[in-house]
């Protein structure tokens, strides 16, 4: 087999480009960190990309840098979240790949405090979950290759840099307070914001299983365990060696973000990273880069 894995740089793309070398198996990493891939005025794939490569399946991982920048830089999100997307895949499909796998995230679904499965209704309020579901739905309608849409919850681990897990490291290691926002129906919650996460490990295996097997056309990417804030920021802190700041908010918060991840669980037998471990070799790691 030979896959390719565009935005093979990015922290998913550089442990998934690992696990795939140690099985093996054939990688083809493309990414705009190290070449001219995507135009940086408008975030769509160019015409570099490789003409004369055979292969078997696509993993596509790209993100805009300017995400946050809405609505100023929309069109530069829709070029890299939806427009190159379609382009990575009718390439991915002259090459002979017959299996798609397109990062997406758990933020598309609808507010709510209850766990979503992969049917429950999806949100068009927000820029960045719009151009995700776009892109979900685009990608279904090529009816000749196997597209699964992974719906990522909090993906976690070492080497990440300027998400939840390292941003609570540093506001820790800072003294700057973390904020919670208790929950609408309960002004005494003070344990702030639930999320399923999923440590990087697990997201890779769930990534293999579908190159392997092939998947569904939208699949839930999380662990089994709901954490939150207050949670995290505590874990981290005995592992800090530092007491976390908190300060509770006036406002309670509008939603939470769990998944049911029944069809994850069943691919992988139900075996998943504790976070407790997670979070060990995340302060590890982050330790031995501060050093």
């Amino acid at each position: 087999m030979r896959v390719a894995v565009i935005g093979a740089q990015g922290f998913i793309g550089r442990h998934l480009c690992d696990a795939l070398a140690m099985r093996r198996i054939d990688v083809l990493p493309l990414s705009s960190r190290n070449s001219d891939l995507f135009d940086p005025a408008t975030g769509v794939l160019t015409d570099r990309l490789p003409a004369d490569s055979a292969i078997d399946a696509l993993v596509y991982l790209s993100q805009s840098p300017h995400y946050r920048d809405m609505p100023r830089d929309a069109a530069h999100l829709w070029g890299v979240n939806v427009t190159s997307a379609i382009r990575a895949v009718n390439w991915a499909r002259r090459a002979g790949a017959r299996r798609i796998l397109h990062a997406s995230t758990g933020t598309v679904y609808a507010h709510s405090f209850l766990p979503h499965r992969e049917h429950d209704p999806v949100r068009r309020d927000d820029w960045y979950a719009l151009s995700k579901c776009h892109a979900e739905e685009t990608l279904r309608l090529f009816a000749d290759v196997n597209v699964t849409s992974m719906r990522l919850f909090g993906v976690f681990g070492p080497q990440q840099r300027g998400k939840l897990v390292p941003n609570l490291a540093a506001a820790i290691l800072a003294g700057r307070d973390i904020h919670l926002q208790a929950h609408p129906a309960s002004s005494s919650d003070r344990n702030g914001f639930l999320m399923s996460v999923t440590y990087i490990d697990d997201a890779v295996a769930v990534m293999l299983k579908l190159l392997e097997d092939g998947g569904p056309h939208v699949l839930n990417v999380a662990g089994p365990e709901v954490v939150s804030i207050r949670g995290i920021a505590t874990a981290l802190g005995e592992r800090l060696g530092i007491a976390p700041v908190f300060a509770v908010d006036a406002e309670p918060r509008r939603f939470d973000l769990i998944a049911d991840n029944t069809l994850a669980s069943e691919m992988l037998g139900g075996r998943f990273t504790a976070v407790a471990g997670g979070l060990d070799a995340t302060v590890a790691e982050l330790r031995t880069a501060g050093a």
